[in-house]
């Protein structure tokens, strides 16, 4: 993975775990067996954002492609473990609104990075900060 795709990674990883706490908390340490005894034999490819989180920092993604479906894996086994269980239908709607946030924050990230290599600054809000477009006019701004 090169080092812009690195950098693409870790700031979903870190926005997903700084952004999210009132829905992230589910994913972001592997499932207790103790409390769920049968989740393996349902969920084949177990995976939590901390997981993933350490894999990314230990180089263990030859892509960012790898990582964005290991961080995806993490709300789709929710989904699969939860699916038969109506009391825990709440579950199933954080893992899809993760989804989302996923997705969202990809997007964000890569803009970012798309931004950088033409020169162009992005704001956190996704607005241009000068460069292409002079004072942030909006020409040639990249907008998440």
């Amino acid at each position: 993975m090169d080092a812009t795709d690195f950098q693409i990674c870790r700031e979903v990883i870190d926005a997903l775990f700084n952004n999210y706490a009132n829905k992230n908390y589910l994913f972001l340490e592997p499932v207790d067996l103790a409390y769920f005894p049968d989740y393996t034999s349902l969920v084949k490819r177990p995976m939590d954002l901390g997981t993933a989180k350490t894999n990314l920092h230990s180089g263990m993604y030859p892509t960012k492609e790898s990582f964005f479906l290991d961080v995806g894996l993490c709300f789709e086994n929710a989904a699969v473990f939860h699916k038969d269980k109506p009391e825990n239908a709440w579950i199933i709607k954080f893992a899809k609104d993760m989804k989302k946030y996923l997705e969202r924050e990809r997007k964000r990230a890569e803009k970012k990075a798309i931004a950088a290599a033409m020169g162009v600054a992005v704001t956190p809000s996704g607005s241009s900060a000068g460069g292409i477009g002079g004072s942030g006019s909006g020409t040639g701004a990249i907008s998440a």
